[in-house]
């Protein structure tokens, strides 16, 4: 039985270019089409339904302890990337205080640098493609090689809720200041020069 679509490959950005299988067996299968799957047709919805109030994105996958930010696909860096840098270091350094000494720390940045392969048509960069300043995938701890890693042990489900939440907060807080420093500057295109 093939496990179906990968829903971080099937976004509308650059997809199944680079780091995506077009064979539905795949792990890395991007679809048939972009958005040929019900739950990336409702994240674009939303996106788009709230995209002149979002001040950040965020998307949780496992595992790693890594928070990712744009471009996956090609490794570039966005016109972003100093927020998108600033505000993911602020964010690891509130997880690492909260994690456990045997945790591993959180690593930030670009997503094909970090992980050393390139990925097209995930929703981080989609959502950054289309007026999100600040997204990002968190890639949450894991334990073990290989597939063991995406199971995280029961007992550490309520730690990496608990420092997950702290890091999300002060992003959001941060996010919060960037977006409304951005929009009470004041909209120099439409000021008459006399």
């Amino acid at each position: 039985m093939c496990p179906g679509v990968d829903g971080n490959r099937n976004y509308d950005f650059f997809w199944n270019t680079v780091g995506t299988s077009s064979n539905p067996c795949s792990d890395q299968y991007a679809g048939g089409r972009p958005f040929s799957e019900v739950e990336t047709r409702a994240v674009d919805g939303i996106l788009k339904e709230h995209l002149n109030k979002l001040a950040m994105y965020i998307t949780m996958h496992s595992f790693g302890s890594m928070i990712l930010y744009s471009w996956g696909h090609d490794g570039t860096l966005s016109e972003h990337a100093f927020d998108l840098h600033t505000v993911g270091v602020k964010m690891a350094d509130v997880i690492v205080k909260s994690s456990l000494s045997h945790f591993p720390r959180y690593i930030v940045g670009n997503s094909a640098l970090v992980l050393n392969y390139r990925a097209s048509g995930g929703s981080e960069d989609y959502a950054h493609s289309i007026g999100v300043k600040l997204a990002y995938t968190f890639e949450l701890p894991g334990f073990g090689r290989g597939g063991n890693g995406f199971i995280l042990n029961p007992r550490y489900i309520k730690q990496v809720s608990a420092e997950t939440w702290a890091g999300v907060v002060i992003g959001a807080r941060e996010a919060g200041k960037l977006f409304n420093a951005r929009s009470t500057q004041p909209n120099f295109d439409n000021t008459r020069q006399d």
